[in-house]
């Protein structure tokens, strides 16, 4: 959509509008596609855990229970947190169970939520066990040589 609204396109426009087609022309399923700065591995497992809660039904759900399990002290400081820096109410329960599994903001209440995330990480991590991020390293390298193919 936003590319409807003008005709510029740098770069980075042209990359990631390829990358988009080829995902909708090889997927057969949902897909997500996200992007981080190399070794950036902290955003790279946020941004994973919001592809899982996107396109994996059972992640969705046992992280959804999980966040609406949490104490309502615990629910109403995320939530309000989120308001305050910016997400909308309909990404919240996404954003929660992506912080509370991959790590938190440095300015959260780590003492208020360090308790809860236990859960929230052994979900995460039994979905990530078997990804190798080498995988996209190699991508990128495949990409830069050849293009999409």
């Amino acid at each position: 959509e936003c590319y409807s609204i003008n005709d510029e396109r740098l770069p980075q426009d042209l990359f990631f509008l390829e990358l988009c087609e080829k995902a909708i022309n090889l997927s057969s399923n949902k897909f997500y596609l996200l992007g981080v700065r190399k070794g950036d591995v902290k955003t790279l497992d946020h941004e994973i855990a919001h592809g899982l809660f996107s396109t994996n039904e059972e992640y969705n759900k046992l992280m959804t229970n999980l966040v609406k399990k949490l104490p309502k002290k615990v629910f109403n400081y995320l939530t309000n947190y989120l308001s305050e820096i910016g997400y909308s109410k309909n990404v919240h329960i996404d954003e929660i169970q992506a912080y509370m599994s991959t790590g938190l903001r440095i300015d959260m209440d780590h003492n208020l939520l360090n308790n809860y995330m236990n859960s929230f990480e052994e979900v995460f991590k039994n979905f990530v066990k078997d990804f190798d991020v080498k995988n996209i390293e190699n991508y990128e390298v495949k990409y830069k040589k050849n293009k999409i193919k």
